[in-house]
């Protein structure tokens, strides 16, 4: 026992050195109308804090904004307004730059911030275990602009500039659909569900695609071309294809930023319910806390129902004329 606690002590102690000397690289950066958000966590949560960039700039009044990830490559983040420049480190780095700024409790100093919920860390034998202080907002977008020290009033912004589709593209996508059934954060559906959906679609008189880049959580779906891309990539056609499917992940945060025509998002309620979420044109997503005061997200029952919803109902993939 306390072998493993003297070497536990040791990966803590060099976690935070690393992090510390990571952190004062920062500083040498940051400058009074320049600031840094530190983004720890993965890409929905990276994606959400970048879309209020400008309002964050301008609420500090920066003259340069500089956003650090591990998740998101920097190029795609400097496609949000107000990103000015963007970081992308190792996870490794990360995590020990986020432990010394925990343990230290620099989430706001010297124009560098700590963009998550403020936490702290709990030493176990198993590891390091961290647990969140509670929060009293309900909304997503609400939590999200108190992290960012943003009140409501502070708007959301979609990403600009992406590199424009070729037309080729355009024509190759116009009619495609792809199904996104990966996700690290919900319960997955079945691979033969989406093998029917796919066949629903396919009849329907779509073209169905299947988001598989060879990640732990994705599967390969029978009847579907297989699509593997750069998040880069995949932004830059959202506008492209007729329309997304997928149980809610960080990806689905992208889109809705890069300007897909229509995505759908799948959540798992209570037994077999199901929450369906859509996003059309230029409607962005709510993020309200409870269902019934969202417009955009409807429960139904069972996966038969679910079924329905995305092919008829909900979503409108009804026969090709």
């Amino acid at each position: 026992m306390n072998d493993r606690w003297d070497n536990l002590l040791l990966t803590m102690n060099g976690m935070f050195q690393q992090g510390k000397q990571i952190y004062q690289a920062l500083l040498r950066t940051s400058g009074e109308k320049k600031g840094i958000l530190v983004c720890p966590e993965h890409i929905g949560d990276t994606v959400l804090i970048a879309s209020l960039a400008e309002e964050y700039k301008r609420s500090n009044h920066l003259d340069f904004l500089i956003m650090v990830s591990y998740t998101v490559p920097q190029e795609l983040l400097q496609f949000f307004p107000g990103v000015d420049s963007a970081l992308q480190m190792e996870k490794q780095s990360m995590k020990a730059l986020e432990f010394y700024m925990l343990v230290s409790e620099k989430y706001y100093e010297n124009g560098i911030r700590y963009a998550f919920h403020k936490r702290w860390a709990e030493l176990h034998t198993s590891g390091i275990v961290y647990n969140f202080f509670s929060d009293s907002e309900k909304t997503l977008i609400g939590t999200i602009q108190g992290m960012l020290s943003l009140g409501p009033d502070h708007r959301m912004h979609r990403m600009e500039r992406l590199p424009e589709p070729s037309e080729e593209e355009r024509e190759k996508y116009q009619n495609a659909v792809l199904l996104m059934p990966g996700t690290y954060t919900e319960k997955a559906l079945s691979a033969s569900f989406w093998e029917r959906l796919a066949g629903r679609l396919t009849n329907a008189g779509y073209e169905v695609y299947n988001n598989y880049n060879g990640n732990d959580c994705e599967m390969l779906i029978e009847g579907t071309v297989p699509l593997s891309t750069s998040l880069v990539d995949i932004s830059r056609l959202a506008c492209c294809f007729h329309g997304f499917v997928g149980i809610r992940s960080g990806i689905c945060d992208l889109l809705t930023f890069a300007g897909a025509r229509k995505l759908l998002m799948i959540y798992h309620g209570e037994n077999e319910n199901y929450h369906i979420e859509t996003m059309e044109g230029d409607l962005f997503r709510n993020w309200m806390g409870n269902v019934k005061d969202n417009p955009n997200l409807h429960i139904v029952e069972g996966k038969e129902k679910l079924m329905e919803a995305i092919v008829e109902e909900e979503f409108g993939f009804g026969p090709k004329p």
